[in-house]
């Protein structure tokens, strides 16, 4: 049940059957009094919580698929083979008011009876917003996060199976990879569970806290409890390594340990799970770790390259690096090359044409430690943007004062291997060329 009192969305996640990598998205629930963002829709919520909680929506079935129009659930079950209607409760009072954009969840309901939403809900795969006048107008009581939307698409791109005889409510029954006849288990898109995962706070995409609302270190067997995990604050770390498995201390391990500043969770290697982000301004680098959302616990002992948690930071960007042989500086004797981050004070600043230049603000790369140091960097969405799955995911960051926005490219072993600065026009002409212009609102909010 929805707490009037809360000051988080709940979020959700919803698994589905596929055979990629991805087979799970978040979607953030409108329960939250204290969201300015959306209208609040709680009887629906709890409504739609109670058949959550309850495992009705386990093994049920994606029955309806519309191409451009919407994907619906929610219905109907697979039970010892068979499928059947999913038992549901009295109708929930409609609670219109949120438009029907793409990627919003809304609640089915009866042709010409605005007030019988059971257990039936469906995703917009468009702009719909004539479902917002019609039929009383359809409840939007959530939407899907980051890039979850990816897998949504995937579902609606499966073969369309006219069902009829079946059921007729199966006239569009989307199928993975159907061989011809009747259509067999393995075929129909199951949806395999949802679950509540966490609490959304703050205004990143991605940013919850799990279930329980405390997180925990382990080291070695005991647990020990991190109290201090709110937006933008400064935690302690320690035992965690990088990469390599070296145990990560700068020049002053205690300050290097008390500096850690929680940005908020991104699915960072786009798998599905989402990390926690911490930055360091101490050492100049970052934590990303990954949260059990059941237990709220963070292992810093499952480091390295098959583990899940560790100190990560700069890779030498090798397309400018290559061939660099002036003191650490490219060809034209000004820019120092990416793996240059040591520039002394002393070569910091040249006159070039009567100019004075500062080396180390003309290459992304520094500036992205720089900004580090001074703590001038907020972490704002990350997603899958080639989608070529080549294990390189993009992670957006705002400077403290909005004025620029960071474009980096994070490595599956949470390292950056590139990055470039771009003005708030840049970042939206890239984001827009390349069909993604949907996620710009949630970098510059």
């Amino acid at each position: 049940m929805t707490d009037n009192n809360k000051t988080g969305s709940t979020v959700i996640s919803i698994q589905i059957n596929s055979s990629s990598i991805l087979n799970t998205f978040s979607v953030e629930l409108f329960d939250d009094p204290n969201n300015g963002n959306y209208l609040l829709t709680k009887e629906t919520v709890d409504n739609f919580l109670y058949y959550v909680n309850s495992d009705a929506y386990d093994n049920s079935i994606i029955h309806r698929s519309i191409k451009d129009f919407v994907i619906q659930g929610g219905g109907y079950v697979f039970e010892n083979g068979i499928i059947n209607e999913l038992h549901t409760n009295p109708p929930v009072i409609n609670e219109p008011g949120n438009s029907n954009i793409l990627g919003t969840l809304a609640m089915a309901k009866v042709s010409g009876d605005p007030n019988s939403a059971t257990s039936q809900w469906f995703i917009n795969l468009a702009e719909n917003n004539f479902l917002d006048s019609q039929n009383g107008g359809f409840t939007v009581f959530g939407r899907v996060l980051g890039d979850g939307i990816t897998l949504v698409n995937q579902m609606s791109s499966t073969n369309i199976y006219d069902g009829s005889i079946i059921n007729g409510a199966f006239s569009t029954l989307p199928l993975w990879q159907y061989e011809g006849g009747k259509p067999k288990e393995n075929e129909y898109l199951l949806v395999e569970e949802i679950k509540i995962i966490g609490i959304k706070v703050g205004s990143l995409n991605n940013d919850y806290i799990p279930e329980q609302k405390g997180f925990s270190k382990i080291n070695g067997s005991t647990p020990v409890t991190v109290t201090a995990y709110e937006i933008g604050k400064e935690t302690t770390l320690n035992s965690i390594k990088d990469y390599d498995g070296n145990l990560h201390a700068g020049d002053d391990l205690a300050a290097t340990a008390s500096s850690y500043k929680y940005q908020g969770m991104l699915d960072v290697n786009g798998d599905g799970v989402f990390e926690t982000i911490f930055t360091n301004k101490s050492s100049k680098r970052w934590v990303t770790a990954k949260v059990d959302s059941t237990t709220g616990q963070i292992d810093f002992d499952d480091n390295g390259a098959g583990g899940g948690t560790r100190v990560v930071g700069i890779y030498a960007d090798p397309l400018i690096a290559e061939g660099a042989d002036n003191g650490g500086y490219l060809s034209d004797g000004v820019t120092p090359a990416p793996a240059n981050f040591g520039v002394s004070d002393a070569d910091r600043f040249v006159v070039v044409n009567g100019e004075t230049i500062d080396r180390l603000a003309l290459n992304s790369q520094v500036r992205f430690q720089n900004d580090l140091e001074i703590d001038n960097l907020v972490a704002k969405h990350s997603g899958n943007y080639d989608g070529d799955s080549d294990g390189v995911h993009e992670v957006y960051w705002q400077t403290a004062d909005g004025t620029a926005y960071l474009r980096s490219l994070m490595h599956a072993d949470g390292n950056i291997r590139y990055a470039n600065y771009q003005s708030e026009d840049q970042m939206k002409e890239y984001l827009t060329s390349n069909g993604h212009e949907s996620i710009i609102s949630d970098i510059i909010a």
